[in-house]
Formats: structure tokens, sequence, C-alpha cells
């Protein structure tokens, strides 16, 4: 028996090493069939990310830890870019930089919450960087240990909201 476990988030399933006809988390949906009857055992989408910051460093170490965690990522270098993103592709978190050049996270938030819904975790500059913004949605963005903790937390909370449901969408 092998358990099988695509993204974060999802419940894991075991099936018989040679049940498993296709697996894969290179894709952002993940199927699983059954060699013997073709019957579908599991489907799942995987969460994706949105990595918005302005230090290339930042988004390159993220996107290789988020997607070695079966997570699918999109990387933004300012807050125009993010809001050109959120408004073509729902995604299931934003991981927001504390200081962009070219928008405040606030106004970045303001502007995205008019027409998608995505749960927002700050990434601050430093473990003990202390502002009015600094709250149980920001992490260190060096600290991928947090990073990965505080994305396991969020999904297992019931304040989740998919990326899936988009302000005037009904899925």
């Amino acid at each position: 028996m092998v358990t099988i476990v695509f993204t974060p988030g999802v419940t894991p399933i075991t099936v018989s090493s040679n049940e498993i006809r296709y697996s894969s988390r290179n894709y952002a949906k993940a199927v699983v069939h059954s060699k013997s009857t073709g019957e579908r055992i599991m489907e799942t989408q995987r969460k994706t990310i949105l990595i918005v910051d302005d230090d290339e460093q930042v988004l390159i170490d993220l996107e290789r830890l988020l997607e070695d965690q079966g997570y699918g990522t999109t990387t933004a270098w300012s807050g125009q870019e993010a809001l050109q993103l959120l408004h073509t592709k729902p995604f299931d978190f934003v991981l927001l930089d504390h200081d962009l050049a070219d928008l405040t996270r606030e106004d970045l938030m303001r502007q995205a919450e008019q027409f998608c819904k995505t749960h927002w975790i700050m990434l601050r500059p430093q473990a003990r960087f202390r502002s009015e913004s600094s709250s149980a949605n920001s992490v260190c963005k060096w600290e991928h240990s947090a990073i990965l903790s505080k994305l396991r937390e969020c999904l297992a909370g019931p304040e989740h909201v998919s990326g899936a449901k988009r302000k005037g969408h009904v899925a």
C-alpha cells in the first residue's frame, strides 16, 4: 500500500501501488485513476500563492520553497503587477512584502478586495520588526519554516477563503 499526499491541506489516500495510473504534483490539478477499473480515485487542486516582493532573491527563494512543498506559485515585482494578476487569476494566498515601492500594502489590499477574496500574509523584513501592521498574519520573509507553518495554520482554519471564490463569481 502507498499513501499519496498531493498538496498541503489535502487528506492523504492509501491505495496499492499497482492501482495508480497517473499522479503528479507538477500540475495544478492532480488526478489518480485506478489502472484496473479506470475509476477516478482522487482529484485535487493545488493551492495557489501569489508572492509579491521587489527583492529578486526573496521571490526566487520563496518560489522554490513553496513549489517544493506542492504549492502553485506566481510572482510579482510590484503592487501594480500583483493587481493585474489578482484581476485575471484566483489565488488562495498572497504573500505580500511589507514595503513595496509603488503601492502601500493597504492600498493594494483595498483595491484587490473590490474584485477578489484571498488570504493575505504579510512578509516582514525582520523577525523582530514591530509596527502597526504587525499581526497574527505576518511572518519574517527570511524564516521559511515560519512561512510554511503560517500557510498550514491558515489552511487548517475555518477562516481560509478559497482563491476560486471571487466577488460576483459563483463556483
